[in-house]
């Protein structure tokens, strides 16, 4: 996180979109299932030095029930999509 706050340009966006594991889900979570709870991303690249500038929600899918991996999957898989800036 700090090497992609370190390369951006002062005012420099960072557009982040992953793959949601379900609220409160433990980090360890990535491993298992490729999916990260939002609030730690958040959180990691806000330590970063980065403030958090919006999210969008276009690629979310309330039906997925976050607790399967994301390979192979045949159902529509919950992803979210941060927005950073550079102070």
């Amino acid at each position: 996180d700090k090497a992609m706050f370190n390369a951006l340009k002062r005012g420099g966006t960072l557009v982040i979109a992953d793959y949601a594991a379900a609220p409160g889900a433990p980090a360890t979570t990535s491993k298992q299932f490729h999916r990260l709870d939002q609030a730690i991303e958040r959180r990691e690249l806000e330590a970063a030095g980065f403030k958090f500038a919006g999210e969008g929600n276009f690629l979310r899918a309330p039906s997925d029930t976050h607790d399967f991996p994301i390979f192979g999957s045949k159902q529509p898989i919950d992803i979210y999509v941060l927005k950073f800036k550079k102070p």
